[in-house]
């Protein structure tokens, strides 16, 4: 059984097909009320939560960036206008460090239907106005049901702090692109003759939970939040090899850029390239085959396996080295199903006839 929350943290996981973390940052200056901060991108995206068919949330996500090579604390608000009235606001404070890569987002959904506007300021801390931007005329109707706020913990081992080794295991939370925190991981190790207690955690505010330099072997884990286990009847399990050095995950994502957490990805790494030749399982609630195939499909050079547009449901998956070979890596997905009211629209086909009375035919397959 899936548990559901609200969440408010907004930092996205960043780690699409990177296996290593910065754990930390050391400042190497000192923060200074004359550095400029901005926003090196931003921008909205409007989807239906609830699916009932009308937009009814807009999440606002943005990069800041400081010319200062260190720690500087932002505040970001967001203010909420209709007819030129401000009715609502938000805001979220971050700490961000020269031009690191950090992507933060807030959203708002309306009590009552209409059409919005929104001016989105950042300030340094000493209360300055770094930075300004806003997007108007955004059509919402409030929520008619509930949201999905399943949560899905990801697992991927990998290097974790950069020692060339894949011997780390990371379990990563979070409701769609938001962390959650304080998902309790138990991990079991299997010695030969029994599973026995290996560690265990919490997430953290990223939503992250690591262990680093773990045994040769094979794990099991599971994942619980508020006294609930997050999936009742399946355990999940990965195994380490640090002597083939191998590192893999199978994770959900908005991996075609659609503004929709549906997307299923796998990849496996020996070294620094993707293996062309594992094969993932995927299977419905039924415990039906509901898709399989190799690790050979190409996402921008790195060779992986990855479903798009996946059915709102529970899944499990199981990760092999390849077809029939060894088991890598298996456990449960939740997809959220499409949320998004723009889709893409298109001229499969079209042409025309020119007849002699003047007239042109335009035909077309939209």
């Amino acid at each position: 059984m899936y548990s559901t929350i609200t969440t408010t943290s907004k930092q996205v996981l960043v780690w699409a097909l990177m296996f290593t973390l910065v754990l930390s940052v050391f400042p190497t200056t000192v923060a200074d009320e004359t550095d400029d901060e901005w926003f090196y991108d931003i921008g909205e995206n409007v989807t239906d939560e609830d699916g009932d068919g009308s937009d009814d949330t807009i999440d606002i996500g943005y990069d800041p960036d400081t010319e200062c090579d260190c720690d500087i604390n932002i505040t970001v608000y967001v203010d909420v206008y209709e007819n030129g009235t401000v009715i609502d606001y938000l805001y979220d404070e971050h700490t961000i460090n020269n031009g690191e890569y950090d992507w933060f987002s807030q959203d708002w959904t309306p009590e009552e239907s209409g059409t919005f506007d929104f001016q989105v300021y950042m300030y340094d801390e000493w209360n300055n106005l770094e930075d300004y931007w806003n997007v108007t005329g955004i059509e919402l109707e409030p929520m008619t049901g509930s949201a999905d706020e399943t949560i899905n913990v990801d697992n991927m081992v990998g290097d974790y702090h950069d020692d060339g080794i894949n011997n780390d295991m990371g379990m990563f939370a979070f409701v769609k692109n938001d962390a959650v925190e304080d998902v309790e991981i138990s991990v079991e190790y299997f010695n030969g003759v029994i599973w026995t207690y290996y560690a265990n955690g919490t997430t953290d505010d990223n939503g992250e939970f690591l262990i680093e330099n773990a045994t040769n072997g094979e794990y099991r884990w599971n994942a619980e939040y508020d006294g609930e286990l997050l999936e009742e009847e399946t355990v999940s399990y990965t195994e380490i090899d640090a002597t083939t050095n191998l590192s893999h995950q199978l994770t959900i994502d908005d991996w075609d850029d659609a503004g929709d957490y549906d997307d299923f990805l796998a990849a496996i790494f020996e070294g620094n390239d993707t293996k062309d030749d594992g094969y993932v399982e995927v299977y419905d609630e039924d415990g039906d085959l509901y898709d399989s195939g190799n690790t050979d499909d190409d996402y921008y050079g790195y060779d992986v396996y990855v479903l798009y547009d996946v059915e709102e449901g529970n899944y499990t998956f199981n990760l092999y080295y390849e077809e029939d070979g060894e088991l890598l890596q298996s456990g449960w997905l939740h997809s959220y199903g499409s949320s998004s009211t723009n889709y893409d629209e298109w001229f499969y086909d079209w042409d025309y006839d020119v007849y002699s009375n003047d007239t042109i035919t335009i035909g077309y397959d939209p």
